[in-house]
């Protein structure tokens, strides 16, 4: 179960942004097109989530002793890099349902901590779907979500300094 978890999310913490919160990155092209939603059960995603939730607190307390002052929210980066019309049926009926799922249960439990959410490698794919996918999310979290078709290096730089990008990004942080 959790071990299956956490192969499928492909993501790591990279460090502070400019604001002091923790950065952190994801390959959910990689969750979409390893078919992840099939792995596990809803429940076992949202109790696995529900932990991984833990771990934001825990990555935005850590940021807030190391900056001294109190941090709320954390940056996302996800890279939607290998989403393409080839797996888009599959993924709304499965990964998108999921994600939904998980987002609603999310909104209803805990406290809105997400600050930036930088959409990047998103194809045209992607953000025809979003449009639609959005109609499910609460309108103060799509406010926050940018939309990117390639790596936007200067925003990055605008929101976190280089050595919280990872490398293959344009930064200088080499973490896995």
């Amino acid at each position: 179960g959790l071990k299956t978890y956490h192969r499928l999310r492909v993501r790591s913490w990279m460090g502070l942004d400019h604001s002091g919160r923790p950065v952190q990155f994801e390959r959910m092209g990689e969750f979409l097109c390893e078919a992840s939603a099939k792995f596990l059960s809803n429940d076992e995603w949202v109790r696995y989530y529900a932990c991984d939730q833990d771990n934001v607190f825990k990555e935005m307390r850590m940021a807030a002793n190391q900056v001294g002052k109190s941090i709320n929210t954390f940056a996302y980066v996800g890279d939607f890099g290998g989403f393409s019309w080839t797996i888009a049926p599959r993924v709304l009926a499965n990964e998108a349902r999921l994600i939904t799922h998980l987002a609603s249960v999310v909104e209803r439990h805990y406290p809105e901590v997400a600050g930036n959410i930088i959409i990047i490698n998103a194809g045209h794919v992607f953000k025809k779907l979003f449009e639609v996918f959005k109609l499910g999310l609460d309108p103060v979290t799509v406010g926050k979500i940018e939309v990117y078709s390639e790596v936007p290096l200067d925003r990055l730089l605008k929101l976190m300094p280089k050595s919280s990008i990872p490398t293959e990004y344009g930064g200088s942080c080499s973490r896995p």
